[in-house]
């Protein structure tokens, strides 16, 4: 099925991937020493991705992650959010679009990683009212440590696909 936000049907999901990743974005795993935390927005956004392709992604991941910055009153972070997990949740889908092969799960994952520590990095970085260069290096392993977590989305996938096979059909690429 192709990605069409006219689809009553698409943009349901996708609307609906977007309050998941905003709701448990929301769900603080652990504080960093510095004041950021760990999420499970990602494994929301890694799921959407696996399941629903790129766009799907990409909405999800930075429409979603945006917001709950925004809620969670870090609205400071939000655009830099947007753009890095909305990145990460396309590149996602994009490496998975024709196939949700193992091989190509694992290179996904490791793409969506890096773009999220090295987005970040670059973001808070090049910004001065995040902080500059040294608040940028101690938020490194942080961000490390949410893209493993975030991983889990793969293994959320594979658990629905094989509980409902017809998710592996509907993808939306």
């Amino acid at each position: 099925m192709r990605f069409d936000l006219s689809n009553p049907r698409t943009l349901a999901t996708t609307g609906i991937m977007t309050a998941l990743v905003l709701g448990l974005t929301l769900v603080h795993v652990a504080q960093t020493p510095i004041g950021g935390y760990i999420h499970l927005g990602d494994v929301a956004i890694i799921f959407t991705a696996l399941a629903f392709g790129p766009w799907a992604g990409l909405i999800a991941g930075g429409i979603g992650t945006g917001l709950a910055d925004v809620v969670s009153g870090y609205a400071i972070f939000a655009p830099l959010s947007l753009i890095v997990h909305g990145t990460q949740g396309f590149m996602i889908g994009w490496i998975v679009r024709q196939n949700v092969t193992p091989a190509r799960t694992i290179v996904a994952l490791v793409v969506g990683w890096l773009i999220l520590v090295a987005g970040y990095f670059l973001g808070e970085s090049l910004i001065p009212i995040f902080g500059g260069m040294a608040y940028a290096l101690t938020e490194v392993p942080w961000n490390a440590v949410q893209g493993l977590v975030g991983s889990s989305g793969a293994v959320v996938y594979l658990a629905v696909a094989r509980a409902y096979p017809r998710l592996r059909h509907s993808e939306q690429k």
